[in-house]
């Protein structure tokens, strides 16, 4: 009963059967079908997917990842590099240098690495923003 005891009210529809695999099973059916349509879906939202503008890096690369899993799931999985290549790609403008830096390497970056890359990129963009307002703020002030 520890499945049921997950599932939201919005689901408890989907959720048919006396054992723990047919409660599993209809879940499954019901969240993660493997038709072709299902992986075209799928699919085409990885590789249009862009951070849109008021998205943190973490819940863009969560959103990546949920598709990523999803793939994974009906048996779909994106090799890491693609992965890592599409979700680079989708970043907004402000990440450009990054871009090119990260594809510029001799070595693909691994997809849980990239987290920490724009988390550093980030605190750098963050920095140059406030020295930039400090500069600002003392030629007016001169």
């Amino acid at each position: 009963m520890l499945i049921i005891s997950t599932v939201s009210e919005s689901s408890c529809h989907h959720v048919q059967g006396n054992t723990a695999k047919d409660l599993w099973l209809s879940l499954e059916r019901a969240y993660a079908p493997h038709t072709s349509s299902r992986e075209y879906t799928l699919k085409t939202h990885l590789l249009k997917i862009e951070m849109k503008g008021d998205e943190s890096p973490a819940a863009y690369l969560s959103r990546a990842q949920e598709y990523a899993n999803a793939l994974a799931n009906i048996g779909e999985p994106f090799k890491d590099k693609v992965f890592v290549m599409l979700a680079v790609f989708g970043r907004r403008e402000e990440y450009n240098g990054l871009k090119s830096t990260l594809l510029g390497r001799q070595f693909p970056v691994a997809f849980n690495e990239l987290q920490g890359l724009l988390s550093d990129h980030d605190y750098m963009l963050g920095k140059i923003q406030s020295n930039q307002a400090r500069l600002s703020l003392l030629l007016l002030i001169m």
